[in-house]
Parts: C-alpha cells; structure tokens; sequence
C-alpha cells in the first residue's frame, strides 16, 4: 500500500536524487584534487530526474561546484528512455559537454534497435541476470555474446554488471567484453575506505 501520493513519492525520489549526485560529485572532486588518477563518476539519473526541465542546470552546476572535469563524468540512464525524444536531446546536450552516457541494464526493456543506434551513448551495460545465467547453456552465452556483438557494432563499450565468479570473467573476457563490474573486483566501500583505496595507489 502506498503511504504517499505517487506525485509526491516522484517529486520525494527526484530530491533524494539529486542530493547524492550533490554529496558524490563533491567527494569525487576532493578525491580528484587530491590524485593523479583517472578516474570517473558514474551517477545513475532516474527517468523523472532526467525528465525534469532543470536537469540540464543541475549537472552544470555540479561540474562548477565540484570541479569534476566533465569527460570523468558519466551518467547512466535506463534502456526505457532511449524512446522518448525529449530524453534523446536531453543526452545530445550531455555529450555536447563532453559527459560520457551509459545505457544501463540493457536488454530488459523492449526498445527497438533503431532507437539505440542513434541514442548518444558510449557505454552499453549488459544487466546481471544475463551474467548469472550466461554460462549455465551455450544459448546463454550466445545471447551475451550477440549483445556485445551489437554494442560494439554500434560503437559502444560493453560493459557486464554483477560478475561475481571467475568463470563468468574468464568467458566475458573470451567474447569480448570491455568492461566488468561487481563482487569479483570488489564490495561497495564507505566514503572513507574508498579513499584510502584510491590514495594508497
């Protein structure tokens, strides 16, 4: 049952949203200053975060503020998006900044292929529950496979979510995925332990 109007619950999500873009983008950017590293901060932007017509504001000023360059900022948006012409000119001025774009858990929404070649993208993340699944039959590791195929055919960097197994690096690595995250590289980190990763190398 929902406590709230779902109006305000939206409006609610949209703040939180845009209070950790805040509290990250100043913790990268100390990190930054601090580091000769090249790194960069991926922020996950809701639909009605993206959507609102102050979003665009929002990122120039977290740039500004924090001093994140804006080629180490990327943000990543659903594969549900990737239709809606206002979300389409919205990730054109994104990339005109020079912001990178990820497509994120690609392949469990119904978005047609026309859509997604010419969607200003860099990055195509394939979603965990393919990853957990890819090395249990060859169809499996075949749709991985064809998924990455596409991403590069497009342009895009692949990257693969929720490895956790050394098996599913090794096969990732033999149909050439780019790039990989999860449990097998490391657990989320506190604020601070993440520094000291950082500042320790």
């Amino acid at each position: 049952m929902n406590m709230f109007p779902h109006s305000e619950y939206s409006i609610n999500k949209v703040l939180v949203d845009g209070t950790v873009f805040k509290k990250a983008s100043r913790f990268f950017g100390k990190l930054l200053s601090e580091t000769d590293e090249k790194l960069t901060l991926s922020l996950n932007a809701s639909v009605r975060h993206l959507m609102r017509s102050d979003f665009m504001d929002e990122i120039r000023s977290l740039i500004q503020e924090s001093g994140v360059p804006a080629d180490q900022l990327e943000i990543e948006v659903t594969e549900s998006i990737i239709i809606d012409e206002k979300a389409m000119h919205c990730n054109d001025e994104l990339k005109a900044m020079g912001i990178r774009i990820a497509i994120d858990d690609f392949g469990t929404g119904y978005s047609s292929l026309s859509y997604l070649n010419r969607f200003p993208a860099n990055l195509l993340k394939i979603d965990k529950s393919f990853i957990d699944k890819m090395n249990l039959n060859e169809p499996s590791r075949q749709y991985v496979a064809a998924i990455i195929s596409i991403g590069h055919a497009m342009g895009f960097d692949v990257i693969s979510e929720g490895v956790e197994e050394q098996d599913q690096l090794e096969t990732l690595r033999s149909i050439g995925c780019d790039y990989i995250q999860g449990y097998i590289w490391g657990r989320p980190l506190s604020q601070e332990d993440a520094e000291k990763l950082v500042t320790s190398r």
